[in-house]
This record gives C-alpha cells, structure tokens and sequence, in this order.
C-alpha cells in the first residue's frame, strides 16, 4: 500500500487489462475512477474494488465522444478534488482487418481516441515546480517514478 493515495482514472476499466489495471492500484490504496463504455461490466469492476476494500467511482463514457470525456474529468475533480493518473487503456470498435487494409482516415480515428480523447489536455494543470507530471512505465509496469 502507498503512503500518498492517488487518483488514477482508468478507461477501459469493465475489462481485461483495465478491469486487472483498476484492481492493482485499488489494492494499493489508490482511488479510482473507472470508466468504460459497458455500464454493467464498469459497475462490476466497481463492486470488486469494493469488495477488496477499495475506493472508488463509475463513470459510463464513451473515450470517442469529448462531452463524455469531459464528464468523467468533471466528476473525477468532483469526487477527489484532482487527478493524478491517467490509464488510458479504452480504444473504440473498429471493423477487423489486416493493418495494411486500414483506411488512413480510419487509422487516424482511431490514434485520436488515444491521442486525444482519453487524456483531457486542456485539464491538465502544471504542478508546484511549473512542470506537468507524466508517469514513467515500462513494457513490464509502472516503476514508480515520474518524469518531469
């Protein structure tokens, strides 16, 4: 468990990587806002947060859509007073094909979603030093550090 609770908002959290992403910085003592697409699969996620002692909310959003995006921004600041993590595991549906038969104008959809939609920009604020915090991780997880 960490010394300093986080706020760590998570898309993509009703699943796979994000639900297991949500669970590990809940057992830590994170707070966590969990955000997916899927009421049922998010509120499930919740419920076993809950269940493992953990703190944290539900907000459905579609990461595509900018009013949503924002609405899970607004709440997060709501609930916690600020944020301190994005994990910006949510992507959208796309039709299955060979990435060599992606339309670029498709292609260029979905890097946006990751790109620009997840992670609010103009929300994030500069911290005591002027410098805006990113979390540092590695192909085998977050190491702990930040990045100034």
């Amino acid at each position: 468990m960490s010394e300093t609770k986080q706020v760590v908002v998570i898309t993509g959290a009703g699943s796979g990587i994000g639900r297991a992403t949500s669970l590990k910085f809940a057992a830590n003592g994170d707070n966590v806002v969990l955000v997916d697409f899927d009421q049922q699969t998010g509120e499930e996620t919740l419920k076993m947060v809950k269940e493992q002692g953990g703190e944290g909310i539900f907000v459905q959003a579609n990461v595509a859509n900018s009013e949503d995006v924002q609405n899970y921004v607004n709440k997060t600041v709501e609930a916690y007073g600020r944020i301190d993590v994005f994990f910006n595991n949510a992507g959208v549906l796309q039709k299955m094909a060979l990435f060599a038969d992606i339309e670029e104008t498709e292609l260029d959809r979905i890097l946006s979603v990751k790109r620009e939609r997840c992670i609010p920009w103009h929300e994030i604020r500069a911290e005591g030093n002027g410098k805006a915090r990113q979390r540092r991780h590695h192909k085998h997880g977050f190491d702990g550090g930040y990045s100034q």
